[in-house]
């Protein structure tokens, strides 16, 4: 574990071999805890991501559970807005650190796996790449637009203000964030 620092917080990441294991550490959490996954269709990854609160020396605990697919979830911290952000299975969640509670959740769909964010600072847009599509998302969490494949998204770039994407079996994909 290494911690991270954000804003006046600093954050930790786990991985836990049960579930168990992962609920005795979020239950030992003074700032609170929450859960995440719990709709997963089969248990098979625990992590954890410790938010500790400088000022008060608490924690807040992010307990999440995955269906696994060899992706662990990903966070994007906001600072500015006290958010962490997580993707996870097929959904994307909004942790509001001040209120300690989810402030947004998108479900991608079921054939949606979460793969990966790309922030894009000057359109103020965070691109949420899934198995088969983009949903774009304000800084805030609110969707802004979305494009779906009828097939799978093997690689991408961002490049010139257009993301690229190759596709399995169709031809690859272009599209101008700035028209969209």
């Amino acid at each position: 574990m290494i911690p991270i620092s954000f804003g006046e917080h600093s954050i930790e990441s786990q991985s836990w071999e049960t579930e168990s294991e992962m609920t005795s550490f979020l239950k030992k959490c003074d700032a609170g805890s929450i859960l995440l996954g719990q709709d997963a269709q089969q248990y098979i990854d625990y992590f954890s991501i410790t938010v500790h609160f400088t000022h008060t020396g608490a924690r807040f605990g992010v307990g999440i559970i995955s269906e696994g697919h060899g992706l662990t979830p990903q966070v994007l911290l906001d600072s500015q807005r006290q958010l962490l952000i997580i993707g996870l299975n097929h959904q994307v969640v909004g942790i509001d650190m001040t209120k300690r509670e989810a402030s947004f959740q998108i479900d991608l769909g079921l054939g949606a796996l979460f793969f990966q964010f790309i922030p894009i600072a000057e359109l103020q847009t965070i691109l949420v790449l899934h198995e088969i599509g983009i949903v774009a998302i304000s800084e805030d969490g609110k969707p802004l637009w979305e494009y779906s494949s009828a097939d799978i998204i093997e690689d991408w770039k961002v490049k010139n203000g257009k993301i690229s994407l190759k596709l399995m079996d169709a031809q690859p994909i272009e599209l101008d964030l700035k028209q969209i």
